[in-house]
């Protein structure tokens, strides 16, 4: 009877080390599988003796960068919750490892919910972006975990093929609509929820045409820079703060308004929040509420799934502790 006890405790006691030793892992892999083509690493930093580049990089990380991976880049961004996949921490040995020529092609071409800022950030402002990362790894060190980051890593590079990697290249094809919006969208709008970086999106195609709608998901600052009196409206109301060209065909737009508008019926929202661009005061970073996502959940669920295997375990230990001694 002790015996089979005995082999009770060691089997859960296993059990135990091998959740905590692959939790971690599991959390810390789910960005693990993006890898640059092999030529991104032949890309050169232009500016990479230029000392100005970062002062420049700040700024438009302030008003881009800050949504999903927060001030300081730890990855913590106002809308970050509320993404499908958690942003990248930036300051990580995993993102700082990664060459100059990896990071300016990771920000050109995108991976969503990280969006691709080819066509609406200049090179020179994407290097200057770049130049701004490093510098977030000095100003504010991560925590040493480069181990846990690491690894997954180093087995994705020898594994992934290259078709895998250039997959990737246009991301909302394998996407429906509702997943395109709950990855891409949700960074900077909400339906029926009021303004958060940009506009409220609730009844959105009562408010412009679909041609006007594809025009500018495709290259708001096109529509500015011709002088389209809403696109400037839109842009002035909401700070100025610039719309990401997304490469997307009208078909995929046409799933993402269809879902808005399902979205649209669920609540009630008040005209200030149907204004297009609502307050012209944006409010401070740490004002605008996060919505819990399904990272905030899986980690609380891993939690408490981990806490109560280890009090099983206590209690096992406990029960064996006493037939030990009697």
């Amino acid at each position: 009877m002790k015996g089979f006890e005995n082999q009770s405790v060691k089997s859960l006691k296993r059990t135990i080390i091998l959740i905590l030793l692959l939790t971690p892992f599991s959390l810390a892999a789910q960005w693990s599988n993006w890898i640059a083509p092999p030529a991104a690493d032949t890309i050169q930093n232009p500016l990479k003796d230029d000392a100005s580049a970062a002062g420049a990089g700040q700024q438009l990380f302030s008003s881009i960068c800050f949504v999903c991976h927060g001030d300081q880049g730890k990855g913590d961004g106002i809308n970050a919750a509320s993404l499908a996949k958690a942003p990248a921490n930036l300051t990580s040995a995993r993102v700082q490892r990664q060459s100059d020529g990896v990071l300016f092609w990771k920000i050109s071409e995108g991976n969503p919910p990280m969006l691709s800022f080819k066509s609406s950030l200049s090179e020179e402002q994407r290097w200057q972006v770049i130049a701004y990362v490093r510098k977030l790894a000095v100003l504010y060190p991560d925590e040493p975990t480069a181990t846990v980051e690491e690894t997954p890593d180093a087995a994705s590079e020898e594994t992934q093929t290259e078709e895998e990697i250039v997959s990737i290249s246009n991301p909302y094809e394998k996407m429906n609509g509702q997943e395109i919006f709950q990855n891409v969208c949700t960074a900077c709008h909400s339906i029926g929820k009021g303004k958060l970086i940009g506009p409220d999106l609730k009844n959105v195609d009562q408010r412009h045409s679909k041609s006007w709608i594809y025009t500018w998901i495709k290259s708001s600052q096109t529509m500015i820079k011709s002088g389209d009196a809403d696109a400037i409206k839109l842009f002035n109301d909401n700070n100025k703060i610039l719309m990401p060209d997304q490469d997307i065909s009208h078909s995929k737009i046409d799933e993402i308004l269809a879902y808005i508008k399902s979205k649209s019926k669920d609540e009630p929202i008040s005209v200030s929040q149907i204004s297009p661009g609502g307050s012209k005061n944006m409010p401070s970073h740490s004002s605008i509420p996060k919505n819990p996502g399904l990272v905030d959940y899986l980690i609380i669920t891993v939690f408490l799934f981990s806490l109560l295997v280890i009090i099983m375990a206590f209690i096992q230990l406990n029960q064996m502790i006493k037939i030990l001694i009697n």
